[in-house]
């Protein structure tokens, strides 16, 4: 556990905002981009601007939420205001969406249809799903089971090895375009700018970002013993930093060449 002390400083809350993005950084946000700039072609810009509204800005939003209402990260506290049983209702599809239904699932398939189904054989690509399943939600688990590591682990270790391949790609986008800007297609021709807010929405870092929250109040905590004030401070800062690096992956070329 990291050493308490009685100020937090600018490299923790940069470490704090590299880990947002790790968290922040899935499937939908690898797969989502690309697609978006693949068929919004020349409207690529109008329908991107719709993205970081959905895709950053209300996440960051989300994150703010939480730590003006809630001093422990409960992420009942924002909608308790409505009706405590809207509340938990509301709690639990948050939970069961980003975990077994829907967000879990759609990283561990797509990180493999993208680093392991290529290399195998159609007959084996069950039984290699199986295995590689396992494999990853175990080290997802191992992790995600020590919290108040989640900085050392995300921050220093995950995030620079995620930027750095994901560096790679731009790069190679960059001097090995794949095309030149199409004609938009499908609902990009007509409305480029609200499909690009749906597609942002899709990425389900706005729903997300509640639960994320909690993670950066116990984090800020196992820093120090601050208060309600200096907690929404660095909130605000470390999404800042997190919606930052976001944004600028969305707008490199690698997303829609």
């Amino acid at each position: 556990m990291t050493n308490k002390s009685n100020k937090i400083t600018s490299r923790q809350i940069l470490f704090i905002g590299l880990m947002v993005f790790s968290l922040f950084f899935g499937a939908g946000n690898l797969i989502f981009p690309a697609g978006l700039g693949s068929e919004a072609g020349e409207n690529l810009w109008r329908a991107m601007a719709g993205f970081l509204i959905t895709g950053v800005a209300l996440p960051v939003l989300g994150l703010v939420a939480i730590a003006n209402v809630s001093e422990d990260g409960n992420t009942e506290s924002l909608a308790i205001k409505v009706h405590p049983t809207f509340a938990k209702v509301l709690t639990i599809i948050t939970y069961l969406s980003i975990g077994p239904l829907m967000a879990a699932p759609r990283t561990g398939l797509v990180s493999f249809e993208i680093g392991i189904s290529p290399f195998l054989n159609q007959s084996n690509s069950e039984i290699g799903l199986l295995i590689y399943s396992i494999a990853f939600f175990g080290l997802v688990y191992y992790l995600a089971l020590y919290p108040s590591k989640f900085m050392d682990r995300f921050g220093r270790i995950v995030t620079p090895v995620l930027l750095l391949i994901l560096g790679v790609f731009i790069v190679t986008t960059i001097f090995n375009p794949i095309s030149d800007f199409q004609l938009p297609q499908g609902q990009y021709a007509q409305a480029p700018f609200s499909s690009g807010v749906k597609e942002g929405y899709l990425t389900m870092d706005t729903i997300v970002s509640i639960v994320f929250a909690t993670i950066i109040i116990n984090t800020t905590k196992d820093l120090g013993e601050f208060n309600q004030t200096v907690r929404k401070k660095v909130i605000l800062k470390a999404g800042t930093i997190s919606a930052i690096l976001l944004a600028f992956i969305y707008l490199m070329p690698t997303d829609y060449n």
